[in-house]
């Protein structure tokens, strides 16, 4: 897999970290600050937790507005992992593992994100994301 630092921005424009990939609710920026500022704790990755709601919309959301308040506080910056899928001759973007980090980096102003990406027909990396700087596997 290939790593590379991109523009935080570059991949918002592909991606919008609080309306995409929260099983078909948004969230709002408003939420995650009122989180912040509570001082929401939420631990659990996704994969750990998404067992747990039985279908509860709210409680599923609760999670994701907390994790992400929780990320934002954070010094764990791990890389977040691109799927980029050709259609036609654009491609769909999508954040394959770490949707919450991406989201708390959006929120916090990062100015880039390490990332991989799958290498599936990933194509041309500089023409999606003019920023991207190859990085080695750290």
């Amino acid at each position: 897999m290939p790593f590379y630092r991109i523009k935080t921005v570059e991949i918002s424009a592909h991606f919008d970290p609080l309306k995409d990939g929260w099983s078909g609710e948004s969230i709002s920026i408003e939420e995650v600050w009122a989180a912040i500022d509570e001082g929401a704790i939420e631990n659990r990755n996704w994969n750990d937790a998404k067992y747990n709601f039985n279908g509860n919309s709210l409680e599923s959301k609760a999670f994701h507005v907390n994790r992400i308040a929780t990320l934002y506080r954070s010094e764990i910056k791990d890389r977040i992992i691109l799927a980029i899928e050709p259609l036609d001759s654009a491609h769909n973007v999508r954040i394959h593992d770490g949707k919450h980090r991406f989201a708390a980096a959006v929120i916090r102003g990062d100015e880039f994100v390490d990332t991989g990406v799958l290498e599936e027909e990933c194509g041309d990396i500089l023409k999606l994301f003019p920023s991207a700087v190859e990085m080695e596997e750290a």
